[in-house]
């Protein structure tokens, strides 16, 4: 685990190497595979609110990393069965912003037949694990909005009202693509599963 602490003054302290970090290092660290924890003054863990700072400055490639890192650590803390779901996601190479239901039950399924989880827990668990990563990308998007909006305040002093007005107009759109991308395929999913039980009750 590679401890970060975030100072009274924003500057993020990395306690392994003893150097000053930026949020693009961080997103480096990241890309990396290295596992994060950023912690401030009092040890509260700012590690979210960091990963949605840097979703909001670094390219799409990375703000998917960042995305499925958030959601990584809010799946891990519930079970053993979802952990072993978890990892054979990212194992195969499938992104959270990008996983459908029919991936995920495709993946489940492989883990019954290896015998790593049982038949009966099978829909439970493809279920919770939809709701628990939807529900996440909405925690994160109402995070990455808020910051948008805060980063705006700071700026208030130095700048001409003129000045933050364009750039807040400018943030809003970016971020209004940015929510786009990665809730589109939320909403396939969604889709798909109205579609599967309008069938059912027509079967």
């Amino acid at each position: 685990m590679r401890l970060i602490k975030r100072y009274e003054n924003r500057k993020l302290y990395d306690t392994t190497t003893s150097k000053t970090l930026t949020l693009k290092d961080i997103a480096l660290l990241i890309k990396a595979g290295e596992d994060i924890k950023v912690v401030d003054n009092n040890e509260k863990d700012m590690t979210n609110k960091v990963l949605a700072q840097i979703f909001l400055q670094e390219n799409l490639s990375t703000k998917q990393l960042v995305m499925n890192k958030f959601l990584l650590e809010l799946l891990i803390k519930e079970s053993d069965k979802i952990e072993k779901v978890t990892k054979k996601i990212l194992l195969g190479g499938v992104g959270f912003a990008s996983l459908t239901q029919e991936k995920l039950e495709n993946l489940v399924t492989e883990l019954v037949k290896k015998g790593e989880i049982e038949e009966k827990d099978k829909n439970n668990l493809i279920a919770k694990v939809i709701d628990k990563v939807e529900s996440g990308s909405k925690n994160f998007r109402t995070m990455v909005e808020g910051l948008a909006h805060e980063n705006v305040a700071v700026k208030e002093d130095t700048q001409s009202k003129e000045e933050i007005i364009n750039e807040k107009e400018q943030q809003i759109e970016e971020l209004k693509k940015q929510i786009k991308e990665l809730s589109e395929k939320a909403e396939v999913k969604e889709e798909e599963k109205t579609s599967k039980k309008n069938n059912l009750k027509v079967g």
